[in-house]
């Protein structure tokens, strides 16, 4: 199998895509209202979008046996997500786009109400491949996996059995925990993190930022972290350089904080 690199040249002479990525916390509100979930992971991911002619002349690569163009959307090249994205939105919002060839599979363009009356499917945007289902009792659930599938036959997207999770009052979803008691900390993270060490070097202490997606578990989260996001670069250094001489204050605060 031939992986193609993520072409840092490509991406150098690409104009940015404006499309707007949904927020997680958005996307997390109002969960606790569904008693039944899904949550859907579609297959090959931007392997599904064509791309044009002129797309893969741009996004062509050389290997030891010859020069090589992509047929579908590859992974590595800066607007990619955002196709997909805009894809994904126009197939859940019940927006259509027909080409002149009536090809189906080119509607990851800017599509329009073509089908009077259509509706969104889920009344929720997804992340990217990410898509969850939330039901207030099993009957509606059901209602709505028919549609997104209709909707995927229509656009010819397929979901992965092997990854999705249906008709599961408790399933993972962005790297939470959803319920109908509303969103928890996924145990294995949490495990993880309570086996975290405290971090010595200022490359190390990134790894407390990410702490940062769990602060609503965490309570009064931006005082414990104002003490890490105080610390400097040369406070590392001298660290290291001067153990003896350093400023112990400073880092017996930020030990307890952690």
């Amino acid at each position: 199998m031939i992986r193609a690199s993520k072409s840092p040249l490509v991406n150098g002479l690409t104009q940015p895509m404006v499309y707007p990525t949904p927020l997680v916390t958005d996307l997390l509100d109002d969960l606790d209202k569904y008693r039944w979930h899904c949550s859907l992971d579609m297959v090959s991911g931007f392997w599904v979008v064509l791309i044009l002619d002129r797309a893969r002349l741009i996004s062509a690569f050389v290997t030891l046996v010859g020069l090589f163009e992509r047929l579908r959307m590859p992974f590595g090249l800066c607007n990619t997500p955002r196709i997909y994205q805009r894809l994904i939105d126009n197939a859940l919002s019940g927006f259509w786009e027909l080409s002149p060839t009536g090809n189906t599979r080119e509607g990851f363009r800017d599509g329009v109400p073509s089908k009077p009356g259509t509706r969104s499917v889920l009344s929720r945007r997804s992340y990217i491949d990410d898509i969850l289902i939330g039901g207030t009792s099993w009957d509606d659930m059901c209602k709505k996996v028919e549609r997104l599938l209709k909707v995927c036959e229509e656009w010819h997207l397929s979901i992965t059995v092997e990854k999705s999770e249906w008709g599961m009052s408790r399933v993972d979803y962005l790297g939470y925990e959803v319920s109908e008691y509303g969103l928890g900390a996924k145990p294995k993270n949490l495990e993880t993190l309570a086996t975290l060490e405290f971090q010595r070097t200022q490359k190390g202490s990134t790894v407390v930022f990410g702490l940062n997606y769990y602060h609503r578990f965490i309570p009064d989260f931006a005082i414990y972290a104002t003490a890490f996001y105080s610390l400097t670069a040369r406070d590392f250094e001298e660290r290291i350089m001067n153990p003896e001489t350093r400023d112990l204050n400073t880092w017996t605060h930020d030990e307890r904080a952690f």
